[in-house]
């Protein structure tokens, strides 16, 4: 969905690992989300920051500190400081300040995508497993990560513990571009027929699930 929405995001696949002559069973292969993945979009990375776990940091400034540092040189991080200095301005000024270093339109896609596909642990309802990329023109993008919980129980549309969502929907038009990223993200999820996908893939893997000498899980797992 992500993929298909236009937002950088890992390609994935499965495989059968060995190791050792041993067969560890079945693994989700999931692309690293670096300058290489970002390169092959058509995005260039002069800083890539993760935002997570231990302090799941929002993007104000005194939070510089939390966040991980993925690549990029750390002698000046000075992009990440003048980045957080927006969301201290609201309104007009917070959404001229903010287009001026996004494509509002991708960040708005990219938030309704989250509520959508019910993704909890991420940056608009736990300010976690996000990456912000800054490109070489110092232009910034906020990417997903840790897709691994989705589809579960619906999210209000309009509920967010994150700044930049919240400064976004106090201001008119800014409200109406994330309405029709909402849209955009419903119809496109409509056109890939997710639940026809996820049958195929579960119909493709089930072999291999039902003969994974580790069981079907983490709960089943035999040693």
């Amino acid at each position: 969905l992500y993929r298909k929405l236009g937002i950088p995001s890992p390609r994935t696949g499965y495989a059968n690992v060995s190791l050792n002559g041993i067969n560890y069973g079945l693994h989700l292969n999931v692309e690293t989300l670096n300058s290489q993945m970002l390169e092959r979009w058509g995005h260039s990375s002069s800083h890539l920051y993760k935002g997570g776990v231990p302090w799941f940091p929002d993007l104000m400034r005194g939070n510089e500190s939390m966040f991980v540092l993925d690549s990029g040189d750390e002698s000046d991080t000075s992009e990440l400081s003048n980045f957080m200095a927006i969301n201290e301005l609201s309104g007009k000024a917070w959404f001229d300040a903010m287009s001026a270093r996004m494509d509002m339109k991708l960040l708005t896609v990219s938030w309704a995508a989250e509520l959508y596909s019910g993704h909890w642990d991420g940056y608009m309802r736990h300010l976690n497993n996000y990456y912000i990329n800054f490109d070489n023109q110092g232009k910034a993008m906020l990417l997903p990560w840790g897709v691994d919980s989705t589809w579960g129980s619906p999210w209000d549309y309009f509920e967010s513990r994150a700044v930049m969502p919240n400064k976004c929907w106090e201001y008119d038009p800014c409200l109406e571009l994330y309405r029709q990223a909402l849209v955009k993200v419903s119809q496109t999820a409509a056109d890939l027929d997710l639940p026809s996908m996820v049958t195929n893939v579960s119909t493709a893997l089930r072999a291999s699930i039902e003969t994974d000498p580790w069981g079907y899980g983490w709960s089943t797992a035999k040693v």
